[in-house]
């Protein structure tokens, strides 16, 4: 497959193996846990205690979900 260099961050990140996580330099960010919490596309992650996404944010739209207390997801609403 071959990826438009412009699209390589978000569709095929470089990874730093130390760590796990997309190396440097590709618009990645995470917490002190080490979860991403934006991407290259300027999205932005929220987290529960649980570390389950309940949002997700960008420059459209907002998604948000709920989970169960089994841990089962049971709903996504979006606007924008």
């Amino acid at each position: 497959m071959v990826v438009c260099e412009a699209d390589k961050k978000m569709l095929n990140p470089d990874l730093n193996a130390s760590d796990n996580q997309m190396a440097a330099g590709q618009g990645w960010s995470y917490d002190a846990a080490g979860i991403v919490i934006a991407d290259p596309q300027g999205r932005s992650f929220i987290y529960d205690a649980e570390n389950k996404q309940v949002l997700v944010s960008g420059q459209w739209s907002v998604v948000s979900g709920r989970w169960s207390v089994a841990s089962t997801f049971l709903t996504a609403t979006a606007s924008g």
